[in-house]
């Protein structure tokens, strides 16, 4: 492959061509997960990629790949009257303006018998991340599948750094403090699915053009997800102003609110 035509195609008049080849598109994201592109043409592949407008094709073809690539916990298969689906609840934002209340919308559910599996970053970048709330509450990151699953099997809560999850993508990820970029990593970390369909996720994005493309994405796949409009990045309804929140299931969507 390529990298520098790739680049060069990004940058320029003829990203038109890259974004016409399906199968470059995901060979492309496969070996930047797998550590298969050299430091410094990764470093321009991430930002010209932050500088193109997110498209519902990039994001399906750079899921294709990562999915290959997410570690899958084990769940059991969920019959009626055995138990709730686990919530999938991604945590890559770090709230700035007001409180972060995504650990709280993770302890309610544990309240009511859901399991609950928080993946994401442990830096706030400046900001508090849910990260840093649960270590205050003693919910500590899970270091192994095992213990994830641990934690979930015991105290149906986990907190599961993005490198337990997916390695290859946390790498890309530690990347957005050296390039000040990071965009489409970050939405492809909310695109993660550690149950394979089993769970339900809340997919959050702050701008309007993210969530569209997400949808697509989620309408595509098999699957539970709750698309709605986030807080400074974080999987949570500012709770001053009620978003649009809709379910995602199977190929079809439905709103359970409307913007308020």
């Amino acid at each position: 492959m390529s990298y520098a035509h790739l680049i060069k195609s990004l940058s320029g008049d003829g990203g038109a061509d890259f974004a016409a080849d399906s199968i470059e598109r995901q060979q492309l994201f496969a070996a930047m997960l797998d550590g298969g592109v050299p430091e410094l043409e990764l470093g321009a592949l991430i930002v010209a990629l932050a500088g193109r407008p997110l498209s519902s094709t990039m994001l399906l073809d750079f899921s294709a790949a990562m999915s290959a690539r997410v570690l899958a916990m084990p769940w059991p298969e969920w019959v009626p009257g055995s138990g709730p689906h686990p919530v999938v609840i991604p945590a890559y934002g770090s709230v700035h303006k007001q409180r972060n209340l995504a650990p709280l919308v993770a302890l309610v559910l544990q309240r009511l018998h859901i399991p609950v599996l928080m993946h994401g970053t442990l830096e706030g970048h400046g900001g508090v991340a849910s990260a840093y709330v649960f270590r205050e509450l003693g919910v500590m990151p899970c270091t192994t599948q095992a213990q994830a699953q641990a934690a979930l099997d015991r105290d149906r809560l986990a907190f599961v750094p993005t490198g337990v999850l997916a390695p290859g993508l946390a790498r890309l990820l530690s990347l957005r403090s050296r390039l000040g970029v990071g965009g489409l990593c970050q939405v492809m970390a909310l695109l993660l699915d550690p149950f394979a369909g089993a769970g339900m996720r809340l997919v959050a994005a702050d701008d309007a053009q993210t969530l569209a493309a997400l949808r697509d994405v989620l309408l595509s796949e098999d699957g539970t997800s709750l698309l709605l409009q986030g807080t400074e990045g974080e999987a949570f309804v500012n709770p001053h102003r009620r978003p649009r929140i809709e379910l995602v299931r199977n190929g079809a969507a439905s709103v359970l609110f409307e913007q308020e």
